[in-house]
């Protein structure tokens, strides 16, 4: 095993690209990485708190038991995230890009260049065909951890037909730091949550984490 394992961190550091996906990894265990290489940059991906407990219920039945702690602490992480990014020193922290999942699904074969660009690695047509392949699919893939949609946006709201009320306006409660920081925005009822056409996204957050902390203009 430990001689596999050389091999690949061998093939990985002959690379001119490395790129690692995390999921708990905080931004404040990073700060000295960042610190350390100015080749390095993060593009924080952050997504609706609601969402996140939608797909949790979902491929978790014991889950819907212990929610209201369980995002507790995601929120307060999330949170600690966004004002280790602000305490940044500026140099630093332009090598950090925040990015709304939900901006991605909307919009994911501009917002992907974008993405590239900013890690500053080429946006091939090879690339965005496979992207364009992924987001356009006859239908969806229903395994758990599939990438490939038919529709991602519908797929990405989907949590909106589907969470109970009363779960969502805790979580509204229990996250509505992260909220003001990002954008997202309570459903005022039920009625409103389970409209698609209400968006509950603010998109002009002058001022606003995501607008601070952007050296490029996002795409249209």
């Amino acid at each position: 095993m430990a001689a596999c394992v050389q091999k690949v961190i061998e093939n990985c550091k002959s690379k001119k690209y490395r790129i690692l996906k995390t999921v708990r990894l905080r931004v404040h265990a990073i700060e000295k990485l960042l610190t350390d290489d100015p080749s390095l940059r993060i593009i924080h991906m952050i997504r609706d708190p609601r969402g996140i407990a939608a797909s949790r219920v979902q491929w978790d039945e014991f889950y819907q038991a212990k929610m209201t702690f369980t995002f507790g602490r995601v929120c307060a992480d999330m949170l600690r995230d966004i004002e280790s990014v602000e305490k940044l020193p500026p140099e630093v922290a332009k090598r950090v890009l925040p990015v709304l999942y939900e901006e991605v699904v909307e919009n994911p074969e501009s917002m992907i260049e974008y993405l590239y660009k900013f890690v500053q690695m080429p946006y091939t047509d090879y690339i965005g065909k496979h992207v364009k392949n992924l987001t356009h699919a006859a239908k969806d893939n229903t395994e758990r951890f599939s990438t490939q949609r038919a529709n991602p946006a519908k797929t990405a709201y989907s949590w909106r037909s589907k969470i109970r009320w009363i779960l969502s306006t805790e979580i509204d409660a229990i996250c509505e730091r992260v909220y003001k920081k990002v954008g997202y925005l309570r459903a005022k009822s039920l009625k409103i949550l389970r409209d698609y056409n209400i968006s509950l996204r603010d998109r002009n957050m002058n001022g606003s984490y995501l607008e601070k902390f952007r050296q490029l203009p996002i795409p249209g």
